[in-house]
């Protein structure tokens, strides 16, 4: 038998990891990251599997009810990268994990399945690098450090504390873009998260939660004034958006670029 670890999305005391029996017909779509409806309590709520193992410490176990998505919300790195967000900050797993996705278009999937930057920074990974200048100067070292990162076929995530600055740092810039922020509508949310998660977007820019979004070949991000207070978010789960980014590129391996005229 197959188990799924399954994180329910609830608040819970302990780590918020539990164990569910796989019915037969469901093995196929299994995977790590994959959004299921489980019983919890009395009631029907969804989960993210964050993994999968033959055997179980306890006796009974429920059964995962279904699948919403059979592709993957969220990759193995983002479910590092919440886990250690989890230990950081003292948050609830559960919390960080789904900080790390946006609500889905439920679809439930039953047994009928209907089908200044050094020359080098290409050939380095999880390096950071601090432009320090005013706003020309970084832009121009931001500009080559995407393209030489978009010619390696990656991905780039550019954070900034001010919407209003996008502009200056997509103009030039030939390749597929998406702009993640507070205002754009859940419908316009998941099909932006859903491009980028197929890979057909190069460059996510926004506010701290395009930090979160499922690129699935990452290879740079880009805080600038990596120093503004923006960057710290006091809704649970409370993070640092620059602690967090550096983490990313830990996991990721893409390297980091912070920029200021006064850092930290």
């Amino acid at each position: 038998m197959q188990i799924a670890k399954v994180v329910p999305n609830v608040r819970t005391k302990k780590e918020g990891v539990f164990d569910y029996a796989i019915l037969p017909e469901l093995l196929p779509m299994i995977k790590i990251g994959v959004l299921v409806e489980v019983p919890f309590h009395g009631r029907i709520i969804q989960g993210i599997i964050v993994d999968i193992k033959r055997s179980s410490s306890l006796s009974s176990l429920k059964t995962l009810k279904s699948i919403i998505d059979e592709i993957p919300v969220i990759d193995k790195v983002h479910i590092m990268l919440a886990k250690w967000m989890s230990e950081y900050y003292l948050e609830p797993f559960s919390k960080c994990l789904f900080e790390n996705i946006v609500p889905v278009a439920k679809r439930k999937v039953s047994s009928d399945i209907v089908t200044n930057i050094p020359d080098d920074i290409t050939q380095k990974s999880s390096y950071r690098y601090l432009a320090l200048g005013d706003f020309q100067y970084r832009s121009e070292i931001y500009k080559k450090a995407i393209e030489k990162t978009l010619a390696r076929k990656k991905q780039v995530i550019i954070l900034v504390p001010d919407l209003e600055t996008v502009p200056y740092f997509t103009r030039n810039i030939k390749a597929p873009i998406s702009i993640i922020h507070a205002g754009l509508t859940r419908t316009k949310r998941y099909l932006e998260w859903q491009k980028i998660r197929n890979g057909e977007i190069k460059i996510i820019i926004g506010s701290n939660s395009a930090l979160f979004t499922p690129a699935p070949n990452l290879g740079l991000i880009i805080i600038d004034q990596e120093e503004n207070e923006t960057y710290k978010s006091f809704q649970s789960p409370r993070f640092h958006s620059v602690k967090t980014a550096e983490k990313l590129s830990e996991i990721s391996g893409a390297n980091l670029i912070l920029g200021s005229v006064s850092p930290n």
